[in-house]
């Protein structure tokens, strides 16, 4: 895959993502997938690999969060995760 497709992929799922189509769990099992395996490709920018892995750590540390406080008031809020989506987007779309 070329850094341009993946890009453009990572774009398009998180598209989906915000759009409701798929959930950010599912994001993070894709990204985390392409990074074990080592799927990414070697020509990505420091910058774009940069956004990748922090875009992985927020999706896991938004599971976590979650996961640790069901049932109580949640101070990361849907809102919250779709702004940090939405930025994401933003970086990798235009970078």
């Amino acid at each position: 895959m070329t850094t341009t497709e993946f890009i453009n992929m990572i774009s398009y799922l998180l598209k989906q993502t915000l759009d409701s189509h798929i959930s950010y769990t599912e994001l993070q099992k894709i990204i985390d997938t392409a990074i074990i395996e080592d799927q990414l490709p070697d020509n990505l920018s420091v910058e774009i690999l940069n956004h990748i892995f922090d875009l992985q750590t927020d999706l896991e540390l938004i599971a976590e969060y979650q996961a640790t406080h069901m049932g109580t008031k949640s101070l990361l809020t849907q809102e919250n995760i779709i702004e940090k989506l939405k930025t994401y987007h933003e970086k990798l779309s235009s970078g």
